[in-house]
């Protein structure tokens, strides 16, 4: 209970608070009663309210329902008939977790590859923040990163991109807030991953090719070069056929003389020997041809 500054003395106001000196959370109740030593000023309409200084309401009393951190203040009452008469002074002091947490880069959310930047988290609460925490979010994974309002990153590379956040911490509770760096050039693990399958893709279907293409030329190579040539030797048979030639004066029975033979040679029958060729050597090359003679000679 508050005593009264007053300029009366024997007025002497109060400040009866409901709950007392407990600690004023964020949603409680909170009522404030003004009294005074004199029972004829106590009437319901002889009571100002002030917060800071700043007429709120006419009443006996006040209720504070469901407060929060702008209920915190300093509250008095004072006589309507003598305002230059007022109680003391009442602190409410309403404590409540972070709230309003926000994240900022610097200078930008677009950072190049190997410059520095400085992420800073701020947060409302009542008492202060005590502790603030930085993660940073890989795919499936968080990993903590820093426990510092204020988050340093130096020699920004491509694992510095992604979404990090902040979490601020009190007695009352925590609250997150999040931002995303974009590392300009960045390519993504899943773009990498894409560009090394497609090269060795690429890489897989120029060796098969080349493989087919040497496959093909050996096959061809094979089917177009010339075979060994087999000649084989044709021999046909000669017939030979013997012809008698008589002379005209061949003798008649009763001749003095006998008759005379005549030596002349006939020409009967001339064979040739032939070597045949085979279908791809008549393409390519010519067997040559051993062509000999036999002459037969019939003497009588």
């Amino acid at each position: 209970m508050i005593n009264s500054r007053s300029t009366f003395p024997f007025l002497d106001l109060k400040i009866k608070r409901s709950n007392g000196n407990r600690t004023t959370n964020e949603g409680d109740s909170v009522e404030l009663t003004c009294l005074s030593s004199c029972s004829g000023l106590n009437r319901p309409s002889a009571f100002l309210w002030l917060k800071n200084g700043e007429l709120i309401t006419e009443e006996p009393s006040l209720r504070l329902s469901n407060v929060s951190s702008s209920s915190s203040g300093n509250y008095s009452c004072s006589l309507k008939s003598h305002k230059e008469t007022t109680s003391g002074v009442i602190n409410i002091n309403v404590e409540y977790g972070p709230k309003n947490t926000t994240t900022s880069a610097g200078p930008s959310m677009e950072v190049d590859l190997w410059s520095s930047i400085i992420v800073t988290c701020s947060s409302d609460a009542n008492p202060p923040v005590e502790n603030y925490t930085w993660f940073k979010i890989h795919y499936d994974d968080i990993e903590s990163v820093g426990h510092k309002s204020e988050l340093y990153i130096i020699g920004v590379s491509n694992d510095d991109n992604g979404q990090y956040f902040c979490r601020a911490t009190n007695k009352h509770g925590s609250q997150n807030s999040s931002v995303t760096l974009k590392v300009k050039g960045y390519f993504s693990h899943s773009i990498s991953i894409s560009i090394s399958i497609a090269a060795a893709a690429a890489v897989t279907a120029l060796l098969i090719a080349l493989a087919v293409v040497t496959v093909f030329r050996k096959l061809n190579k094979e089917g177009t070069s010339a075979p060994e040539v087999e000649c084989v030797e044709d021999m046909q048979d000669a017939v030979y056929t013997n012809w008698p030639v008589f002379d005209n004066s061949q003798s008649q029975p009763g001749n003095k003389y006998k008759a005379k033979t005549t030596e002349e040679p006939f020409y009967a029958t001339v064979a040739f020997s032939k070597k045949t060729e085979s279908n791809m050597q008549q393409q390519t090359a010519t067997c040559n041809e051993d062509e000999s003679v036999i002459y037969s000679t019939v003497w009588r």
